[in-house]
């Protein structure tokens, strides 16, 4: 028989290994009985020869206890080795994979319990972040019936039950979990959304309970809370549990999306905008975090993974920006362009494009580097106002791909840059390979006559990229702000109005909106109609209610109708964002003083005066300061 045959030693007792003396053995302080005769007398030294068999015979069912314990033990252990899953073929992983598998095996099949255990949970780890579901399942089942107090055993195993949509074993494991760690609050937000799945209402509000006990401004919670309310048609309840959770968490898009569903069926459509608005602004949605699977990210050698991992966090605007994946996966596999790409588009994020023209660079010396590394590079020379080495990294580029559209854009844009307009045309019109390129050349030559003055011209090319490629966003906003340059405000309206509610996350969304409804309540006001200039003055705040020009449109506009309270807040809005503006200044310190507010006017005439001269603008502070002559001395 195999030593991994053998079942554990079990209900056996000492007695039935060592049988027990018939005859009596007096112990301490019991009385003796009275004896017969003198033979029966105690002899001392036979007394001394029975204590001494008895205490043998106790040391030796010692002896054979530990024995049959040690046995047990090594037999448990045994049958937890054999259930450790073989090594698979990692060849497609770098090979640091390979080595921390063999390292993580070897302890697992060692001799020690603490050095078996602690390799068996390395290995489940390793398998967990690589994909290995059947290695790692292998693996966390050992340990749950070893280390059954331990609540990431079962909490990993639904985690795994997730992955593969084994639904129905998450919920014993998390409830198992739950009972071993009831202060990990992930456990109970996971638990709280199998419930609401099973239509368990009051069972996953117990959960949500627990967890905004143990997290307190959970917006996860708050939102699934907010979902039981709508299931039991309380929209009030609902709805306070949605402000609390925008409130606790201002980018995370479910809460406004939901928002804007229930606001939508109450016919509130103007704040349904808004959230859809704010939904969309807040960007790609993400897991509530989770320390205990977060962690296993660390375990991590498949590249791929790590590029998601890091585009995720990339897109959310989370933590680092995927800096640290990034990284790894370059450690991991320096010789793939990809991570060096993600990389420096990470740099370019946080505005530091040297540190991107560093990391592009390397790229770009990988084999095999792709055109995509090449454009990057001369994005960052862009940015750092270096036109020669970008021209010189786009026709570097060209020279192994020649036929390659996105390096022709490129190059078309770095001549445009240098007010080349000619051979920017040329570069642009090598661009034109397919329908998706042609728009985007078409577009990019627009911009190149735009430049160049040559307006008319600009139509044409933005008509043509329009044709190819309905509803492309740049050319709806170049439109857009085409129009509203001509002040053809109807035309403009149409063109922004659709890519505004196509794209509400996109700033140059927002931006035109605002201008346009700039121009919109400006030239109401010149055409005499107030009410329709400030409706559409505060139309445009409902975008965005710090907008510098719109609050101060709507400040003169309550200013004319003697609004001076009105006006005053507006206008200092405006001001935080523009406080050395003329435009703003000197109507808030007249609004100020015709409300007779005299220490407030003149502490923005003081201020403004202070900042103006620091800005070298001498004539505009003069102004400000006569001003300040002009005020009543209380």
């Amino acid at each position: 028989m195999k030593t991994h045959d053998l079942v554990p030693y079990s209900g056996v007792s000492i007695s039935t290994i060592i049988p027990s003396s018939k005859k009596k053995t007096p112990i301490n302080n019991e009385t003796p009985s009275k004896p017969q005769n003198n033979s029966e007398q105690k002899n001392p030294s036979s007394n001394n020869r029975l204590w001494l068999g008895l205490g043998g015979l106790v040391l030796l069912s010692v002896l054979i206890t530990g024995s049959l314990l040690l046995w047990v033990q090594k037999q448990s252990l045994s049958q937890l080795q054999a259930t450790i899953p073989q090594i698979p073929d990692v060849s497609s992983h770098p090979q640091e994979f390979s080595t921390a598998l063999k390292e993580a095996q070897e302890n697992a099949l060692s001799s020690s319990k603490k050095t078996i255990l602690d390799g068996i949970a390395k290995l489940g780890r390793l398998y967990h972040a690589n994909g290995y579901q059947t290695e790692a399942m292998a693996c966390w089942k050992a340990l749950s019936g070893q280390d059954s107090k331990n609540a990431q055993w079962p909490y990993f195993i639904a985690d795994l039950s997730r992955l593969s949509g084994d639904e129905s074993n998450m919920r014993p494991m998390l409830e198992a979990a739950a009972e071993l760690a009831p202060d990990y609050s992930p456990i109970w937000l996971k638990l709280g959304n199998i419930y609401f799945t099973e239509g368990a209402f009051e069972d996953a509000k117990r959960c949500y309970e627990k967890r905004l006990e143990l997290q307190t401004g959970d917006p996860y919670a708050a939102v699934a809370l907010a979902r039981i309310a709508l299931r039991e048609e309380d929209q009030e309840v609902a709805k306070r549990w949605l402000r609390k959770a925008t409130r606790w968490s201002p980018t995370l898009p479910t809460a406004h999306n939901l928002f804007a569903r229930l606001l939508t069926a109450e016919g509130d459509e103007k704040g349904a905008a808004k959230q859809r608005w704010l939904g969309t602004a807040a960007g790609r949605f993400r897991e509530a975090p989770d320390p205990w699977i977060d962690e296993l990210t660390k375990y991590c050698y498949d590249i791929e993974q790590l590029l998601t991992l890091g585009s995720i966090d990339f897109q959310t605007f989370h933590d680092d920006y995927g800096q640290g994946y990034f990284e790894r996966a370059i450690e991991l596999a320096p010789q793939n362009p990809e991570p060096y790409e993600a990389l420096g588009r990470v740099f370019l994020e946080k505005k530091e494009p040297q540190k991107a023209r560093e990391i592009f660079e390397k790229g770009i010396e990988q084999p095999n580097a792709p055109a995509t590394l090449y454009v990057r590079l001369t994005e960052a020379f862009r940015l750092l106002d270096r036109p020669d080495e970008a021209l010189r990294t786009t026709q570097i580029g060209l020279e192994s791909m020649p036929n390659d559209p996105d390096l022709h854009i490129a190059l078309g844009t770095v001549l445009d840059d240098m007010g080349r307009y000619d051979d920017a045309i040329i570069a642009f019109n090598a661009a034109m390979t397919d329908i998706e390129h042609s728009a985007k050349a078409n577009l990019s030559l627009a911009l190149v006559m735009e430049h160049s003055d040559q307006k008319e011209k600009a139509y044409d090319y933005l008509y043509k990229a329009l044709e190819l490629q309905p509803n492309y966003p740049q050319v709806l906003a170049e439109l857009g702000a085409l129009e509203l340059d001509a002040w053809r405000l109807e035309s403009a309206e149409k063109y922004i109005s659709e890519f505004y509610e196509s794209y509400q996350g996109s700033i140059r969304a927002r931006e035109l909106m605002t201008q346009l409804s700039v121009r919109k309540a400006m030239q109401a006001a010149r055409e005499g109609e107030i009410a329709d200039a400030e409706k559409f003055a505060k139309d445009g705040l409902d975008i965005n209610p710090l907008s510098p020009e719109l609050n101060s449109v709507i400040g003169l506009l309550y200013a004319q109708q003697n609004r001076f309270k009105d006006a005053a807040d507006a206008l200092e809005i405006a001001r935080q964002s523009r406080p050395s503006d003329m435009r703003v200044l000197m109507p808030l310190a007249q609004v100020y003083t015709h409300a007779r507010q005299y220490n407030l006017a003149r502490r923005v005439l003081t201020d403004g005066a202070r900042l103006l001269t620091a800005e070298g603008r001498t004539d505009e502070a003069k102004q400000l300061r006569d001003a300040l002559t002009r005020l009543p001395s209380n």
